[in-house]
């Protein structure tokens, strides 16, 4: 939507500026001892201000988690819909059986453990899972996505006009993890900014290589067919 080239500039650009506002979080922390984002905003706003902090990251929180869930029922639905599964696999009531079967048994489960170190296995199989499926789009898109061996002439590499920024919305979406990040450095065993920042850079890193390789292979196999139901998640 924002043209190849555009795409990876704004991606490029989200990257730097999550890595620099975590930093600037913890920075914020180191000087004044604050260590949540309830405690920050009424010490140094004042009273009020912790109640609207716990309101907005409430709304947050609930957010991403129904936009993930929406997200898992549209990698669901074309493989409920396969003709080769059986009969009655292929009815609608078994997306739906999966979607809350993901809510419950997954989201809400992981939600329950009082430190993020303990979901250290678990975020590294999600890890593994995601550069598989990678790995399949970069496969998939190189047996089907190019002509004669050579990339397709007809993707634009940059565009105009509104459409041009919608894809930064996508992306600052995908890069909001700030709200783990004081968790994170409360559990680390020798807690700076410093090492806070050099740690969300490499992740941010590559986060932001995985979704160049991703967009732009599935984008070499999609360009001119229309949507899908895996571009979408992407």
């Amino acid at each position: 939507m924002s043209g190849v080239a555009f795409s990876i500039i704004l991606l490029v650009l989200v990257t730097v500026c999550t890595v620099y506002s975590v930093g600037l979080m913890m920075q914020a922390v180191e000087m004044t001892g604050y260590n949540s984002y309830a405690e920050l905003s009424k010490k140094l706003f004042g009273r009020g201000w912790d109640h609207f902090t716990v309101v907005l990251t409430w709304l947050f929180t609930f957010g991403t988690c129904v936009g993930y869930v929406i997200a898992i029922g549209r990698l669901l639905e074309p493989v409920l819909s396969d003709p080769s599964l059986p009969e009655f696999l292929a009815l609608r009531g078994w997306q739906s059986r999966g979607d809350k079967c993901n809510l419950v048994c997954g989201m809400f489960s992981l939600s329950l453990p009082k430190e993020i170190n303990s979901l250290r296995y678990a975020s590294a199989v999600g890890v593994i899972c995601i550069y598989y499926f990678i790995a399949c789009i970069v496969v998939h898109s190189v047996q089907h996505g190019f002509r004669g061996g050579k990339l397709r002439d007809d993707v634009a590499m940059f565009k105009s006009g509104n459409g041009a920024i919608e894809g930064l919305s996508i992306f600052m979406f995908s890069y909001l993890c700030h709200m783990n990040c004081f968790s994170i450095f409360g559990e680390m065993r020798k807690p700076s900014a410093r090492r806070m920042t050099l740690h969300t850079a490499c992740s941010m890193s590559l986060c932001c290589i995985a979704y160049i390789v991703a967009g732009f292979f599935w984008l070499r196999r999609l360009w001119g067919r229309g949507d899908g139901h895996c571009s979408r998640v992407l």
